[in-house]
């Protein structure tokens, strides 16, 4: 492989730097469902499990705290810059895994203690969502947590698209979020780094499908994207997480 191929991309901001796979951009900022995800880590006595983990801000975070991870992305060049940055006295505790939602990731039911998701759900489909969220909880060992984190139509340049989402929800549609032809909403600079289709989530719909997937809710809410650019900031529900456990 040519090292060259390993270097992350230039960052157009101070926190988000683009994939190598045109789905968006990586944040090096811990949200604070990340944080909790990272304050859990060394808690669990099983492997915990990042997916779509681009270069492993989260990764690097869990490894630091003596935690052993699971690191997994669809891109390979992703993990091998996640695998270069990794310290070398961490790496043994450092597992390469690629694959991508819904199905093309097995792994043993049980064998993971923890489960973060950050910013993957909102690419995927209401029926592919399900699927994952039911996977994730078939891999959590009892009392194992998932934490997961998406976008939001509450995103100022998603103005236009905002009012009809409140009448799908309103009409009680179970994906009131979906987006087609996403990038018309980007600046040119920013769209060609991202897909056509893009599903904004929000608490009451990963409540509902954690829930269905036989996991307890302990926290689900919005919370205030200060990584993105302020064309992007809104009033502070600009992202969304959920905590939830395995019983």
């Amino acid at each position: 492989m040519n090292p060259d191929s390993l270097n992350m991309p230039p960052a157009i901001s101070e926190t988000l730097i683009p994939t190598l796979n045109q789905t968006g951009f990586m944040t090096t900022w811990l949200d604070p469902y990340s944080q909790a995800f990272v304050k859990f880590a060394h808690l669990s006595a099983k492997p915990l499990f990042d997916i779509g983990a681009t270069y492993g801000t989260t990764t690097l975070a869990a490894l630091e705290t003596g935690a052993e991870v699971i690191c997994c992305d669809p891109d390979r060049q992703h993990l091998e810059i996640c695998a270069q940055r990794t310290p070398a006295n961490q790496k043994s505790r450092l597992k390469l895994l690629q694959g991508s939602l819904p199905n093309q990731i097995n792994l043993e039911d049980g064998s993971v203690g923890g489960i973060i998701c950050s910013r993957v759900l909102h690419f995927l489909r209401g029926n592919e969502i399900e699927e994952s969220i039911f996977n994730m909880s078939r891999w959590l060992c009892s009392g194992g947590k998932v934490f997961l984190i998406a976008d939001t139509p509450y995103m100022k340049h998603l103005k236009s698209f905002f009012y009809l989402y409140k009448e799908r929800k309103k009409q009680g549609e179970l994906w009131p979020g979906i987006i087609i032809n996403y990038p018309q909403y980007f600046p040119t600079q920013i769209g060609f780094n991202l897909p056509d289709f893009f599903h904004t989530l929000d608490p009451d719909i990963l409540r509902r499908v954690c829930t269905e997937a036989g996991l307890i809710v302990e926290q689900a809410d919005f919370f205030a994207r200060i990584d993105y650019s302020p064309d992007w900031q809104d009033d502070g529900r600009e992202g969304v997480g959920i905590i939830a456990y395995k019983p």
